[in-house]
């Protein structure tokens, strides 16, 4: 999966709008070209703002607007929000995506942040970069576990397959692989439950201290037990972007997903 530091991603190149030289009259009737040019220098408001290793980040743990004067490119850093438990089945963690080089001129641009099973969204001119929601009993960007069968399928780029459970003729849904995550597919399994797949580590990097965590969009794993052992409840997912936990008495919650947006300064 893609990492949020400067050795990987490289530096955005910022830039200024110039505007075109004036042509002014002076005495004696000529027109003269004038000596000289305006700029409009890059300006961006919104979110959690931040200044670190030569950037200024904007962070959004919820849907908002980054306004911008001026041109530049930015590098855009989405996380979904994570998918639910269903069943006995772990949710998939929700994708992740880093975008370099966007261009952004003039606007305002109206993002979203994924709450549990919903996409995070960064309208660009080229066209909206999407990081796709965790999968609840379905493909995702990283996709859920499955009750008695092969786990659902993860977006390329963005996440991993669900593990793989098995059919059980005593208490099926016992027998459930994990969700998947960004950084593993969930555990397969054919007795007992699965665990969910690893997240995404960021320690050591800027994007770590911005958000609080180390670690983010990990796997829910399945609440099922091995046959005869009490029903599970799963548990609530942790972490941003994190799937929910599968159980047969009871389902977790995916987590919320960010977005974070940087350029130099």
């Amino acid at each position: 999966m893609p990492n949020f530091n400067r050795n990987r991603l490289g530096k955005a190149v910022g830039s200024t709008s110039t505007l075109a030289p004036r042509s002014r009259r002076i005495s004696g009737g000529k027109t003269v070209q004038a000596n000289w040019k305006g700029s409009v220098p890059f300006v961006a408001s919104g979110g959690t703002t931040s200044t670190a290793s030569g950037y200024k980040y904007h962070y959004y743990s919820s849907s908002g607007n980054f306004i911008v004067t001026g041109s530049s490119s930015v590098d855009v850093y989405l996380i979904a929000g994570g998918g639910n438990g269903s069943g006995g089945a772990g949710g998939g963690a929700g994708g992740v995506i880093a975008w370099q080089s966007v261009v952004v001129s003039e606007e305002t641009v109206a993002l979203t942040v994924g709450a549990a099973q919903t996409d995070s969204t960064f309208p660009a001119a080229a066209g909206t970069i999407t990081a796709v929601k965790g999968g609840t009993n379905s493909i995702g960007g990283s996709g859920s576990a499955q009750v008695w069968s092969a786990g659902y399928a993860g977006t390329s780029g963005q996440g991993n397959r669900g593990g793989n459970g098995t059919f059980g003729a005593t208490d099926p849904e016992r027998n459930t692989g994990g969700g998947g995550g960004s950084g593993s597919a969930g555990a397969d399994t054919s007795s007992g439950g699965g665990a969910g797949g690893s997240g995404t580590s960021i320690t050591g990097t800027d994007l770590a201290t911005i958000l609080g965590v180390n670690t983010i969009a990990g796997g829910g794993g399945s609440g099922g037990g091995g046959a005869g052992q009490t029903y599970t409840v799963g548990n609530n997912a942790t972490g941003i972007g994190s799937g929910g936990g599968g159980g047969v008495g009871g389902q977790g919650t995916g987590s919320a997903g960010a977005l974070v947006v940087r350029y130099l300064v």
